[in-house]
């Protein structure tokens, strides 16, 4: 049985109409011959979803959440009242959070991987249930 990566993408990888996009796509198409990869993406519309058949060929699972535009009324408010940057806010999601934490509990995970910083607002989270911590990559081994 192949170990498990947890991805956390910004956007949905593929196509691969940008830099972090096409690293993030081919680090996961690679990376799937000897791991298993579950995708936690977010995507901003909904005509992305034509795209999911190509990340399937590599992906064990895909589940994915809405982003809100990150100037919108709901993420300015929020960001009023939080001592977090802006960035972090908008791609905070509770959903995700849930699935996330909720899989990681089970100890499933080789690892997770935070694609980049904006969308690592769970790592304090992850630190706190006793992982240890490598830059952008939570080695799911206890402490």
């Amino acid at each position: 049985m192949k170990p498990r990566i947890a991805w956390v993408v910004y956007d949905l990888p593929y196509p691969t109409n940008s830099g972090g996009k096409l690293r993030a796509y081919n680090l996961i198409k690679y990376l799937s011959r000897d791991f298993e990869i579950d995708l936690y993406s977010f995507y901003r519309r909904q005509s992305q979803f034509s795209h999911l058949a190509e990340l399937k060929k590599y992906c064990r699972e895909i589940k994915i959440y809405r982003r809100n535009y990150i100037w919108s009324p709901f993420n300015l408010a929020r960001a009023l009242f939080s001592a977090k940057p802006l960035l972090n806010i908008s791609y905070f999601n509770r959903q995700l959070e849930k699935d996330l934490l909720g899989t990681v509990t089970k100890n499933v995970y080789s690892l997770v991987h935070f694609e980049f910083l904006g969308v690592a607002n769970l790592l304090p989270k992850l630190s706190k249930m006793g992982m240890k911590t490598f830059g952008l990559i939570l080695l799911l081994s206890r402490m």
